[in-house]
This record gives C-alpha cells, structure tokens and sequence, in this order.
C-alpha cells in the first residue's frame, strides 16, 4: 500500500510464511533430492529478510535429519552468481517465492534463451500443473519466430513426472537435443552456421527425431499444426 506523507508517497509491502507453509515446500524438495544426487541448496536473505531466512533455515534442518540430502545454505545474490558460474554444483534448489522467481529466468540463461525454459508447479499430493518458465510474448504471435522447445520439454517433464512415461519422455528430450546438435535453431538462439528455422519447422524436426528415437521407419513428422504462432 502507499501514504503520502510530508515527504511524498511511502510504500509498504509485508509478506509471511507459516511454519506448516515451509515444512510443505521443504519436505517435497528433500523428497526431490534424495530421488537424485541427495543435494539441496536453500537460498535465503538473512540480511533483507532475517525473520523469513531463518524459519527456512530451520525447517530445512528438521525436514533433512536422517534423510540422507545434505543442505547447503546460499545467500540469493551468491547463487545467482553461483548458478551462471558453478552450475554443475546444483542438484535441487529451495528457496521463497520472490527468490524462485528471479532464480528461475538467471537459470534460463543456461539453456541459452528463456523460450528454452520449462518448469512445473507441483502440490504436496503430486498434482502438478506444466508450463513454460517464461511470459506469453504475444508481441511473436503470428510470426512463426517463436521458440517452441520450452513448451515441447514441458510436455516432457509432464510425461516423466505425472505419468511415469520415462522411454518417452526421454526420447522427448533427446529428440530436441538431437535438434539442436543438427545446428537448428529459432530466431531466439540463432548461432553463426546454424540453420534458421520458424515455429512450425523446429517443432516438425523435433517430431522427426522423436519417431528416430522410438524406432519409428516413419520420418513424417507426427506434429502437424496450422499457422504457427
């Protein structure tokens, strides 16, 4: 909210967490962890948001006890430095929601374009919801630039995680790894000696590298779609 006061508009902001709120969150990324390389890294601001930082702090060491996943604790300035520099020294990430949000877009640096991110919103029973980790860009629609591997590797995750569908959600990621090693590219991650390629053609390559890696004879792509977006 804001006031004016005699020194113009004062804003304020105020946001909270209960315990019960950060045991949940926590519980499911040391779940993650230990179905991976048993690492957890829980970001926090002591110095902006003391109060916040150290219930995080706490609930993490209760969830993790005699779980096997050892924690590491990270200031959110020294990971996003940290994420760009040392990427390969993160498994899972746990962090409050404003953190997660910035983390998310440093981290799709990665990938080399934000239109190559994905992400999934999970609740404590496993429901999830899949999407891309980035903004409609409605300023594309229509003009066949898109990036559509984001979306296509959320669809992966989806196969992987909702459904357990692993031979095809791995064959889903390698056929757009595969694409990329072919030096096909959008507009958004175009390199010197790459091929451009619209929306409808990335994902048309895509959809004959996946029938390749599921032993299909057939090389017609199996994606079909009208005026791409």
């Amino acid at each position: 909210r804001t006031e004016q006061t005699d020194r113009g508009l004062r804003a304020h902001h105020s946001f909270s967490y209960d315990e019960a709120h950060v045991q949940r969150i926590i519980a499911l990324a040391v779940a993650a962890a230990g179905q991976r390389r048993n690492r957890l890294c829980v970001v926090h601001k002591p110095g902006g948001t003391p109060a916040i930082s150290e219930l995080w702090v706490d609930v993490a060491h209760q969830c993790a006890t005699d779980s096997g996943v050892q924690l590491r604790f990270l200031e959110v300035d020294t990971a996003a430095y940290l994420l760009l520099a040392q990427a390969a020294a993160f498994d899972v990430v746990v962090t409050p929601n404003m953190f997660g949000d910035v983390l998310g877009d440093v981290a799709a640096l990665l990938l080399g374009s934000r239109g190559m991110s994905y992400s999934f919103n999970v609740n404590e029973v496993g429901n999830a919801v899949y999407q891309t980790a980035h903004g409609a860009a409605y300023d594309l629609a229509g003009t066949g630039t898109a990036n559509p591997l984001g979306q296509l590797q959320s669809l992966a995750a989806l196969l992987r995680e909702s459904f357990g569908l692993f031979e095809l959600a791995d064959a889903l990621f390698a056929a757009c790894n595969t694409v990329l090693a072919k030096g096909l590219r959008t507009a958004d991650i175009l390199a010197p000696g790459a091929k451009l390629l619209s929306t409808l053609e990335m994902g048309e390559a895509v959809a004959v590298e996946l029938g390749v890696a599921l032993g299909s004879n057939n090389s017609t792509p199996v994606l079909r779609g009208g005026q791409s977006d």
